[in-house]
C-alpha cells in the first residue's frame, strides 16, 4: 500500500503543468496587453487571435505540450500556412523561456497578421509563426511576443 502512494505521487511530481494566459507584447502599442484566444475554424481546428478576453491554456512541461484548459485533448500546433493553432492535428515543440512562450526553441517567429484567409472571417488579427519573414508577405504582419501569465494554483 505504501508502495502505491509512493508511486502515485511520484508521477503526479513527474507530470508538472500549468494554467496560464498568453499576453502581447508588441512595438506596435495597439497590440499589446491583448491575449491570445482559440476561434472555432472547423472540426477539431481553432486558430490563435489577438482578442481582449483570452483563452485559458495549460502548459505540461513533462512532455513541452500547451492546451486549451478545457478542451486538453487540443494542443498547440503550427500547420505549413504557418497559423499558430489548436486542434487534434498533432503537438508543437513548445517552451517557456524567460517568461515568453517559445515554439520551436526561439520567441522570436509570431506575428499578428491581419490579412490571413480564414474560414470564419472574425476580422481579428491571426497569430502566424515562422522564422523566415517571406512567409508573413502580404499579411499585414506585426511582430510579436507571447507573455506568458500563470495562474495561480488552489
Amino acid at each position: 500500500m505504501k508502495f502505491a502512494t509512493l508511486l502515485s505521487t511520484a508521477a503526479a511530481l513527474f507530470s508538472v503543468s500549468n494554467a496560464l494566459n498568453l499576453f502581447v507584447e508588441s512595438e506596435d502599442h495597439t497590440q499589446t496587453g491583448k491575449r491570445i484566444d482559440a476561434y472555432h475554424q472547423g472540426a477539431g481546428i481553432s486558430y490563435f487571435v489577438l482578442d481582449t478576453a483570452g483563452a485559458e491554456f495549460t502548459y505540461h512541461e513533462n512532455n513541452n505540450t500547451l492546451a486549451l484548459a478545457d478542451v486538453p485533448d487540443y494542443l498547440v500546433n503550427v500547420q505549413d500556412d504557418h497559423v499558430v493553432e489548436v486542434g487534434v492535428l498533432g503537438a508543437a515543440d513548445i517552451s517557456i523561456q524567460d517568461g515568453y512562450l517559445a515554439l520551436n526553441g526561439t520567441t522570436q517567429g509570431f506575428r499578428a497578421c491581419d490579412e490571413v484567409d480564414t474560414p470564419y472571417h472574425y476580422g481579428l488579427p491571426v497569430v502566424l509563426f515562422s522564422t523566415e519573414n517571406e512567409d508573413f508577405a502580404g499579411k499585414s504582419c506585426t511582430p510579436i511576443k507571447l507573455k506568458v501569465g500563470y495562474h495561480k494554483s488552489a
